[in-house]
């Protein structure tokens, strides 16, 4: 029943609270002092025994331990007002001499529900946040081994110095050098965005120079990977020039062809498909089929593709991640448009100011 409070000490509290109420029981027989109509929603004089009590208590165990005498003065109830049918919850409190102060805890039962929920939140996100760490681990991996095979083959003499295969895998040692370092860096500025203290130095820069690099050099950074083809919009001039952070751009694109490669078809050619609306740029890869990895049919944001892909494809959660964040900060957006004929996916920049998207 919990530690009882003494009747002057109850009266305090509904003087001071005025929406606090003084309930004593005889056998099934209820009183109230108080304003009762304030908190409960009904006159004093129509509650007069247990069952005018349950008739008003929502959950259903709880009105049949009030008709029974078995629920403890611990439990909030949760109570429609009969006057204006409002939920609210009722807590009480055992008083010395067999009566019980009822008060309205509607608000710190909301606050109690938050907080619940923000907990429940906080750990779904630590959980995910843990899965993804977990698999960009393997993505650290992969190159280190490379590095560390290939270093070990060529210290131990196995491979002859100055010949083809020598400088093959001094070559094979630089790529996965820079493919960790770069996801490294990734990392890195997925931290800072996530944190809002990404730097941007925005210049004047040609973007779509920028791209057409980037896809010429994706052949050489990984040869398992799906080849990338760059295809140019109807009126899009190659030289456009726009005020932007090139290093961002070149990271931004990036990130969209490599999930462009992860999630293509096997045998399938990624196509990058560049175009412009008003004041905007927007780079766009599409016929992919979201739904294989686990993605709702009517996903349209990096943001729900991160929580379908997060356990099973860390490093396409990861490249979601980093593109959406990234083209945030850059003023722009990124995207799904879902669509039977393949899947898209897109960011959009403005040459200058914020893109409406």
């Amino acid at each position: 029943m919990g530690a009882s409070v003494p009747p002057q000490a109850a009266l305090a509290a509904v003087l001071r609270a005025g929406a606090q109420l003084l309930i004593e029981r005889r056998a099934d027989q209820v009183s109230v002092l108080g304003d009762a109509r304030a908190v409960l929603g009904v006159d004093a004089d129509a509650l007069r025994g247990v069952d005018d009590l349950a008739a008003c208590v929502l959950d259903e165990a709880a009105a049949t331990a009030v008709r029974r005498g078995e629920l403890t003065t611990t439990t909030p109830l949760r109570w429609r007002r009969p006057d204006d049918g409002a939920e609210v919850w009722i807590a009480r409190t055992p008083v010395e001499g067999g009566g019980e102060l009822w008060c309205d805890v509607s608000v710190e039962q909301h606050r109690a529900r938050a907080d619940a929920e923000t907990i429940a939140a906080m750990r779904s996100m630590l959980s995910r946040r843990s899965e993804f760490m977990t698999g960009i681990a393997h993505e650290l991996r992969t190159p280190l081994n490379s590095i560390l095979g290939f270093g070990e083959l060529l210290r131990d003499g196995h491979v002859e110095p100055g010949t083809a295969e020598h400088q093959e895998f001094l070559g094979d040692i630089v790529t996965s050098g820079r493919a960790m370092l770069a996801l490294v860096n990734d990392l890195v500025d997925l931290a800072k965005l996530e944190a809002g203290q990404l730097e941007l130095r925005a210049r004047v820069c040609r973007p779509l120079e920028i791209t057409r690099e980037l896809v010429a050099g994706t052949g050489a950074a990984g040869e398992t990977r799906a080849p990338v083809t760059l295809e140019l919009g109807s009126g899009v001039d190659a030289g456009v020039e726009a005020s932007m952070d090139p290093d961002r751009v070149r990271q931004l694109v990036g990130a969209l062809v490599g999930l462009g490669q992860r999630l293509a078809a096997p045998g399938a050619v990624v196509q990058l498909h560049v175009a412009t609306r008003a004041d905007v740029l927007r780079w766009q890869i599409g016929g992919l089929e979201l739904k294989m990895i686990g993605a709702r049919t009517d996903a349209t944001t990096f943001e729900t593709l991160e929580l379908a892909t997060t356990r099973r494809q860390p490093a396409v959660a990861f490249g979601l991640a980093l593109g959406r964040l990234l083209a945030r900060a850059m003023g722009g957006c990124a995207g799904v448009e879902p669509a039977s004929t393949g899947d898209a996916l897109y960011v959009e920049l403005p040459r200058r100011g914020v893109a409406s998207c």
